[in-house]
């Protein structure tokens, strides 16, 4: 099998084992939390939706047809045949299109950042529809979200509550699915990767003894060994962790609401209430 070549757009990482099942129960519990949060509050169900992502059209590229490279580092973005992402809550879409509480349990994965493949660049900025204006044919991005109809997730194999040591269950399971997709040419096409993950691993520094910076090193690198050695013709764009310490500063919009405050509680107890020598 072809060699893997790691691009870290703004990360590095190091190994370890895995549990999925703990950390998506955890995030189930949390949901239901979440729901009872809802009742006592007396929240609307059925409120509007928001609008969606707002796209751009200031956007002009040429469509060369070069042969494709050999090496990642001469790789374009019309070179991309395939997009994935790894990742928690915020990868798998949820609540992007929330204007209350019951919408946070929504997967929206048709319109994440990283793998949605919703509409178009004029509507909603994700890699996808970039990349779609280089490679109209690319492959891999999501659709829909867990409502009926489900939609087609693709590649976005994303669970929300994982930690970084949920990652390298992810790249299994990534791996598998390319590997079975018959619409793909999985030696052959070249793939892109975004891997982001770390805010519940935040979350998590006061009540699990698991949750270091050393231990995000090793399940990250875990992750990235395995796809090394797996995944042929690959780029894994490792993103940095979110500045999640601004949430309790979230002053606007829904973000103001006493709602939101307990939902805040409710998933991220240490970081809200955290003091700021904590917090450094």
């Amino acid at each position: 099998m072809s060699t893997l070549t790691l691009f870290f757009l703004l990360a590095v990482v190091t190994p370890l084992a895995y549990s999925s099942f703990n950390d998506e129960q955890e995030w189930l519990n949390k949901l239901n939390e979440l729901e009872q949060i809802i009742q006592k509050t007396e929240t609307p169900l059925n409120s509007a939706a928001a609008p969606r992502a707002t796209g751009t059209t200031n956007f002009s590229i040429s469509l060369e047809c070069d042969p494709k490279p050999t090496s990642v580092h001469q790789l374009r973005p019309r070179d991309i045949d395939i997009v994935g992402a790894m990742g928690d809550s915020i990868t798998a879409g949820f609540g992007i299109e929330a204007t209350s509480l019951p919408g946070i349990a929504v997967e929206d994965r048709g319109l994440s950042w990283s793998i949605g493949g919703e509409m178009d660049l004029e509507r909603s900025i994700t890699i996808p529809n970039i990349l779609r204006r280089f490679n109209p044919q690319v492959k891999g991005y999501a659709l829909g979200n867990n409502r009926a109809p489900r939609g087609d997730f693709w590649f976005n194999v994303a669970v929300g509550g994982a930690r970084s040591r949920n990652m390298p269950a992810q790249a299994r399971d990534i791996i598998d699915k390319m590997i079975n997709d018959s619409r793909t040419n999985y030696e052959n096409d070249w793939k892109l990767i975004t891997i982001f993950i770390g805010g519940n691993d935040l979350c998590a520094l006061n009540r699990d003894t698991d949750a270091t910076p050393e231990n995000y090193v090793k399940y990250l690198q875990e992750a990235l060994d395995i796809m090394h050695k797996e995944l042929p013709r690959t780029m894994v764009n490792v993103v940095e962790i979110m500045e999640i310490y601004v949430l309790p500063e979230v002053g606007h919009g829904f973000g103001s609401t006493p709602q939101c405050r307990a939902a805040q509680l409710t998933f991220c107890n240490y970081i809200v209430s955290a003091n700021e020598t904590e917090k450094e």
